[in-house]
């Protein structure tokens, strides 16, 4: 654990120029100061830093910031180090990164396809034909994958299409597998009529054996699951399927009754949270719908449960609704808890102002026990102030997982709250999230609230984030 340090707003905490190693966070980081830089002092010695960022993404969680990869070439192309740099990136673009895993070295190879299909558009020499190695080295048989897929169907449209799906149909064949992914014929369509792509693909199905496995393959499973749902709809009655995986009937429909039963005697699934897909139970659905007679219900049963997924489940109806009174036992799993249920308590209790909940956020400050939820504890019980105590007892975990949500709980409380005097802890997130999500948001805030300092807008309107950059009308890549 440690002690953060909170940026002024008098003060900015970065001069430019940058050194080399500020250079380099800054990239990681996203934050705007690397733009000014260039822009004011250039971009020399920085090729090694730049080859480096274009080649590993160092965003934070890439599907929540969205992508870099046009920021990054902005700046190199600033810097005049382009057509080095460029080069060497794609003789450099199918190593693997020393000591990455599989996950993280899919990261990688999303935002170099994302950068060779941009360098492909402005015709830089090798770009294409190692975009599609990238595709085929890549791409997997069941096509869960389709790195750099999506990029060959931006350059080159109906032609792009058929040839994606046709190796996915080729590997798909070859494999024995018995399902390929599709949802890149949705992405083909944003912007054409619907069933567009599906109509390309069937038009080539007689001249291209890779598409005619790939739609064969694609219509199987379909038919498939077709007989499947039809099987489940004439099994015995009853709101859930026989092992309670899947419901049948609208959430709004199912009894208080039918809620505990389910949580009593329900598998545990992959997805902890519930989603509402494919017909699996979201309990914070049904949760919007529930009397208050109903969840009081869930708190009684809640106060005898004893299996940590019954308590979680029964927690977990109060993510977004408030508890209608407040047990004190949720109190306690909320401290003594196994590590999901004490999640799921903390967001429970982040609805209730309650001088109790109050002690917890206290003793959770000054025990050094951040974690997940423990921040957004202050969210109701919040007072004038305030932010001096969180400020004096704050400390960081130092697990960068673990550190993200605490700045994730820290911005929701800062936004939430919506009082210039949470300046120094909305200045505290821009300066360590990890995530540019997070210091978007309280950007935002800050700027609603007229307390962005001048140093943050300046280089915020060059941020990695786009949604930062068209918040204070910086410049659209």
């Amino acid at each position: 654990m440690t002690k953060p340090v909170i940026p002024t707003a008098e003060t900015s905490p970065y001069s430019l120029p940058l050194t080399h190693e500020q250079f380099r966070l800054a990239l990681a980081r996203g934050w705007g100061r690397a733009w000014l830089h260039v822009e004011r002092h250039g971009g020399a010695g920085l090729h090694d830093i730049l080859l480096h960022a274009l080649l590993n993404c160092q965003t934070y969680d890439r599907q929540v910031e969205g992508d870099r990869s046009e920021w990054l070439m902005a700046i190199t192309d600033l810097a005049g180090a382009g057509e080095s740099v460029y080069a060497e990136f794609i003789s450099s673009v199918h190593e693997m990164p020393v000591g990455e895993n599989q996950w993280q070295f899919r990261s990688h190879t999303v935002q170099r396809a994302t950068v060779l299909g941009l360098l492909a558009k402005r015709g830089f020499a090798g770009a294409r034909g190692a975009l599609e190695r990238l595709f085929l080295d890549n791409c997997v048989a069941s096509g869960d994958d389709i790195i750099g897929g999506l990029d060959i169907i931006e350059l080159d449209g109906e032609q792009g299409l058929v040839q994606v799906a046709s190796v996915l149909g080729h590997r798909a064949h070859e494999a024995g597998v018995a399902d390929v992914v599709d949802w890149f014929l949705s992405v083909f369509d944003e912007d054409r009529e619907e069933g567009s792509g599906l109509r390309v693909l069937e038009a080539a199905r007689n001249r291209d054996a890779g598409v005619e496995c790939f739609l064969s393959i694609r219509e199987a499973a379909w038919a498939r699951a077709a007989a499947n749902a039809a099987a489940a709809a004439s099994e015995a009655a009853g709101p859930f399927s026989p092992d309670y995986s899947r419901i049948r009937v609208s959430a709004s429909d199912l009894t208080v009754d039918q809620i505990l039963e389910w949580i009593r005697n329900a598998p545990m699934e992959p997805d902890l949270h519930g989603i509402l897909q494919f017909g699996r139970l979201s309990l914070t659905l049904w949760a919007s719908f529930a009397s208050e007679a109903d969840l009081d219900r869930v708190l009684r049963e809640l106060e005898t449960a004893e299996s940590s997924l019954q308590q979680w489940r029964l927690l977990r109806v109060f993510h977004f609704r408030q508890m209608p009174r407040l047990p004190d036992r949720v109190l306690v799993l909320a401290e003594t808890g196994e590590p999901e249920v004490r999640a799921c308590a903390h967001e429970a209790l982040k609805h209730v102002a309650d001088p109790r909940v109050r002690d917890l956020a206290l003793r959770s400050l000054n025990a050094e026990r951040i974690e997940v939820g423990s921040l957004a504890l202050w969210r109701a019980i919040y007072q004038p102030g305030d932010h001096r105590l969180i400020e004096a007892g704050l400390v960081l975990p130092e697990d960068l997982e673990r550190f993200h949500w605490a700045m994730l709980d820290l911005e929701g409380l800062c936004v939430h709250v919506g009082q210039p005097e949470c300046l120094p802890l909305m200045l505290l997130v821009y300066a360590h999230a990890p995530s540019s999500f997070c210091r978007s948001r309280v950007v935002k805030c800050m700027v609603k609230l007229g307390v962005a300092p001048d140093w943050l807008l300046a280089e915020a309107r060059f941020d990695a984030s786009e949604f930062t950059r068209e918040l204070l009308g910086g410049p659209k890549w």
